[in-house]
């Protein structure tokens, strides 16, 4: 499908899509149809729905973040139903999972500053891309069912030491600390 087709649906067609990325045509035996990669769902038939696609597609803030020049290799945006809505979420592959309830609903509040941030390539070339991108928008649109990871396993925390030589370092350590702390304090502390 060539670009021009992307951006203008329909022969006729008087609305304009604005480019997404995630906007994917699958043909069948009958028709083609164009689905919403971001929210995994039938956009309708080109020529035919024009106006709801444009409706659904132009409303949508996730071609526009993912022009930005914040926009990571590990951004996963996702469009899930809530009510009668659609709500747009920008999704971390790894950090989606911490609290898939609270998810960030804006590219600032994923990628600005994020230490793991790496430009985002072409989408061809994202290994595993829609599989993680369903795995991501199941978990966040039914929570409960989804997958916590799993506890490291013979993982202990280390017992407190509490005598022998190993005690008598750990004091040691932690009077150095303190006299070095209270050594950078004395041109700022006023004695008598």
């Amino acid at each position: 499908m060539s670009d021009d087709r992307r951006e203008r649906i329909g022969d006729s067609a008087s609305q304009s899509l604005q480019p997404c990325e995630l906007r994917r045509c699958v043909e069948s035996d009958s028709d083609e149809r164009f689905v919403c990669g971001a929210g995994g769902f039938v956009l309708g038939a080109p020529g035919q729905e024009d106006e709801q696609i444009a409706a659904i597609c132009n409303a949508c803030p996730i071609p526009g973040a993912l022009q930005d020049r914040h926009a990571c290799l590990h951004l996963r945006p996702i469009r899930v139903e809530q009510g009668e809505s659609l709500v747009s979420f920008f999704s971390c592959r790894w950090f989606y999972d911490l609290n898939v309830r609270r998810q960030p609903q804006s590219l600032a509040e994923m990628c600005y500053g994020c230490p793991y941030w790496f430009p985002r390539p072409d989408l061809g070339i994202i290994p595993r891309y829609w599989d993680e991108t369903d795995k991501i928008r199941n978990a966040v649109a039914d929570p409960a069912s989804a997958k916590r990871p799993e506890p490291l396993r013979n993982w202990k925390p280390r017992p407190p030491v509490t005598e022998g030589p190993g005690r008598v370092a750990e004091l040691v350590r932690g009077i150095i600390v303190n006299v070095r702390r209270a050594a950078a304090l004395l041109p700022f502390l006023r004695l008598p």
